[in-house]
């Protein structure tokens, strides 16, 4: 039982608190890179962090940018940006120039901590090229103004840029008090995050989330999970997802729980090994992850036997699925939740003491701390019990709304403060919520959320596209592959491996399509739904017989 009220407490006085409680238990490792912290060793790195960035000019209310994967000092920044009242905008690592360039320009970030990596470089340089002529903190970008500060951190040193190995220097010249004053300054409905999301159209927005939306979800779905201080979570979930940093990282900090990292990047068999060689009684996953799993043979070669709980984070998975994953990792108690960044992360979730074949197919009950209800997304009306239409919720983690986007706020949050998820699902007399789709056009694949029309917006600045229309198919691997129905200016040429280099620097990688298919005329049908139903359905048509002729 937490001695301390979740939807009342800053991140960093959490920290402290357990720290005080659990000082030389471990909270963090990363088999990887072979670090470890007990919290006493994690709470004096993010303090000694904290004072470095009071020293580079970082006031309350900054924004600091982090695009990194997860590494340790993902963490540590985390905790430092959160004492000092500045507010952490978390960036995809496989983001490439578009997305980047979009980010720092909306959330107005000041800071930038990112890997010395050349593929990370390669881009800042081609969006900032005044770095390599600036002096450590004396950034000038005509692009974005208000970037002062770029830190880097592994074995190489970039121009213009505060190196992680130095900053300690500079927490000398901010002393231990001025940490704590700054620290005391903070207030738990201060934001603390602001993170991109698709959101309820598929343009990218920044939610604003408050020290206690994010704390007190964390501390609620590690409650459902019953985890303890006795817990090791293995958690390969990226951390710039709320799945990763709020349930994951915060989750565990609020049981006083270690985190166990694998690697900076998921590989199957780094989970495996990391459960086994750290004793992990938990691990987090999302539904691609577990269906690349390697084979039995594989599995038997692991001692999975302490793994005891587990949770997937999910819009729903089949009964089968499920049966399978808990006989393969030995977890018999494994949980499902579903949830959105607007809210926090995670909405409801599959407790551990009802887990059945019923709740399997559901995404479970509402946490404790939220109100939901469904409505005809019409008229606003309620609808009745089992019956279908959009998910509102209304809760302590709802955040404060989309950063320096007010008109967007407002067409999800009502007077009243009921957030639109943009979900059709069913809720049952029990509680039970059965999410059925999006009501907007949206893709899941290998976990992530892609907006066909983003992807369509792009490649039609290829100047050999005159048409485009991108749909999703099923895959047994990635949730789903993207197709490309592509129609090619006359006169025109171009390769499926000249439009996919054409991508690469500019989209994610997994936002380009896999499949490409070339006609003279893409086929058409009376509404915009029913010709994405259509192209969907010609293009599963179109893959089944590839595979059936070995194509």
């Amino acid at each position: 039982m937490a001695n301390f009220d979740p939807f009342k407490i800053t991140i960093g006085n959490l920290l402290d608190q357990q720290t005080t409680k659990f000082p030389d238990n471990e909270v963090l490792v990363h088999v990887e890179e072979e670090k470890r912290y007990t919290y006493s060793e994690l709470h004096e790195a993010c303090n000694e962090m904290a004072g470095c960035l009071m020293a580079l000019g970082i006031e309350k209310g900054d924004h600091v940018g982090v695009w990194v994967s997860n590494h340790p000092e993902w963490v540590i920044i985390q905790f430092a940006v959160a004492k000092i009242g500045a507010v952490l905008v978390p960036i995809n690592p496989s983001y490439r120039a578009q997305g980047i360039q979009y980010i720092l320009k909306n959330s107005d970030v000041t800071t930038l901590v990112m890997s010395s990596n050349h593929r990370y470089f390669d881009i800042l340089n081609h969006l900032v090229p005044e770095l390599d002529s600036s002096q450590e903190g004396q950034l000038h970008s005509e692009a974005f103004p208000k970037l002062r500060n770029v830190i880097v951190f592994g074995p190489q040193q970039r121009p213009g840029c505060y190196w992680w190995d130095e900053l300690p220097l500079l927490a000398q010249l901010i002393s231990e008090e001025d940490v704590t004053e700054r620290q005391a300054s903070c207030h738990h409905d201060d934001v603390v995050v602001i993170k991109y999301t698709s959101g309820f159209d598929g343009c990218l927005k920044g939610a604003m989330l408050t020290h206690a939306n994010v704390v007190g979800t964390a501390h609620a779905v590690t409650n459902g999970m019953k985890l303890t201080h006795e817990d090791r979570l293995c958690l390969p979930i990226p951390f710039y997802l709320p799945f990763g940093s709020v349930s994951g990282i915060l989750g565990c900090v609020t049981q006083g729980a270690a985190i166990v990292i694998p690697s900076s990047y998921y590989r199957s068999i780094h989970v495996l090994q990391a459960i086994e060689d750290e004793a992990c009684t938990a691990v987090y996953g999302i539904p691609s992850m577990f269906a690349e799993q390697p084979g039995e043979e594989m599995f038997s070669s692991f001692n999975l036997a302490l793994l005891q709980t587990g949770m997937i984070s999910s819009d729903a998975c089949s009964v089968g699925f499920m049966e399978v994953i808990a006989e393969k990792i030995n977890a018999t108690n494994m949980t499902i939740g579903y949830g959105q960044t607007e809210s926090g992360g995670i909405i409801t979730q599959i407790p551990l003491e009802t887990a059945s074949k019923l709740d399997f197919d559901t995404v479970g009950n509402a946490l404790s701390h939220i109100e939901t209800k469904v409505i005809n997304p019409q008229t606003g009306d309620i609808v009745s019990s089992g019956e279908k239409g959009e998910l509102c919720v209304r809760s302590p983690s709802v955040m404060k709304g989309y950063y320096n986007m007010s008109a967007e706020t407002d067409k999800v949050i009502d007077d009243e403060g009921w957030l639109r998820t943009g979900d059709k699902v069913i809720i049952y007399e029990e509680g039970y919520v059965r999410f059925l789709e999006s009501y907007h056009d949206v893709v899941v694949c290998e976990g992530k959320h892609v907006y066909p029309r983003e992807v369509e917006t792009y490649l039609l600045t290829h100047p050999a596209i005159a048409e485009v229309w991108v749909v999703g198919v099923p895959d047994l691997q990635h949730d789903n592959e993207l197709v490309a129905w592509v129609k090619l200016e006359e006169g025109r040429s171009a390769t499926t491996e000249d439009i996919r280099s054409f991508c690469k620097r500019q989209i994610a990688q997994y936002k380009i399509p896999h499949y490409f298919t070339y006609v003279k005329s893409i086929p058409s049908a009376p509404s915009e739904q029913a010709r994405k139903n259509l192209l969907r359905d010609l293009a599963i048509e179109e893959l089944k017989f590839r595979k059936e002729m070995g194509l």
